[in-house]
């Protein structure tokens, strides 16, 4: 079949396997969702974590996006996962972070649940 113009399985615009895994992220214009405000309050940030999760909960490319959060030591929501949970399992967010995270990050390492 040479000479064929069909795309080919090798051709990456057409293979949704060589695509970023952002393409197929649900999440996309929802930033304010899973990246809360500066002095956000504990309730807000916990009703607003909620709604994130349960939203990559649907997502398709969850773990790709879960693993990138955990590469990058990311803030905010990534792949259904707190910052928090991240610092838990030897992934704390880089720079200022809350308390709450430091002390997850702490419990993390007691428990020698990290990396």
């Amino acid at each position: 079949m040479s000479g064929s113009t069909t795309a080919s399985a090798d051709d990456p615009a057409t293979d949704p396997d060589r695509l970023p895994w952002t393409d197929f992220a649900i999440c996309g214009s929802y930033r304010a969702l899973f990246f809360g405000p500066f002095n956000e309050r504990p309730s807000a940030r916990r009703r607003r974590e909620a709604r994130a999760v349960r939203m990559c909960g649907q997502c398709p490319v969850r773990l790709a996006c879960r693993d990138a959060g955990r590469r990058n030591h990311e803030s905010g929501i990534w792949g259904g996962e707190t910052e928090e949970e991240r610092a838990r399992a030897g992934f704390a967010p880089l720079g200022n972070v809350r308390r709450s995270v430091t002390h997850a990050s702490l419990a993390g390492q007691s428990t020698g649940t990290g990396d």
